[in-house]
């Protein structure tokens, strides 16, 4: 039998070489897919713990209004914490348990201030760091492939919009 091109003992030539491609670029997709969602719960896991850090410091060394929200980042990203380790957990991932670097050092140089330096600092980091954490889980709330990672970050982005807000609000005050 012949094809426009190709007669069909060409065709079976050409076959077994563009599976295996074909198949290769799918396990491609999904390591890169599962390296995306590893990624997320671990910036997740990071920035929790890091507001949370944030909000005791603040709970203790902010004025009024910084003092009742830090106490709410604790509240709230202790809450959304404990579902992420949960969710780690059952899905057997490993996520770090404390404030990656960047966020260690913010920590250390937030808790060297106080006063209205403190406040101005924790009140700007707050707002720089929420707007981070709003893309992160918009990205994964629309393109993650892990269900529990994609539920979570779909669950936790309009609390987080609500911080963006406060903190946004709160800073043209």
């Amino acid at each position: 039998m012949r094809f426009a091109f190709f007669e069909l003992k060409d065709m079976k030539a050409y076959y077994t070489p563009v599976s295996i491609a074909l198949i290769l670029l799918s396990c491609f997709m999904l390591a890169f897919m599962r390296y995306a969602d590893q990624s997320f719960f671990n910036q997740a896991s990071q920035a929790n713990l890091a507001e949370i850090a944030a909000g005791k410091l603040a709970e203790t060394k902010g004025n009024a209004k910084v003092k009742s929200l830090g106490k709410q980042m604790v509240a709230d990203h202790t809450t959304a914490q404990n579902e992420l380790v949960a969710i780690a957990k059952k899905e057997s991932i490993t996520i770090p348990m404390s404030p990656d670097a960047d966020h260690t050092q913010a920590l250390a140089d937030l808790n060297k201030l106080s006063g209205k330096s403190f406040d101005s600092a924790y009140m700007a980091s707050q707002l720089a760091d929420h707007k981070t954490a709003v893309a992160l889980f918009s990205e994964e709330s629309v393109n993650g492939s892990d269900p529990g990672a994609r539920a979570f970050a779909t669950k936790y982005l309009p609390k987080l919009k609500m911080h963006l807000q406060m903190f946004q609000s709160a800073m043209k005050k």
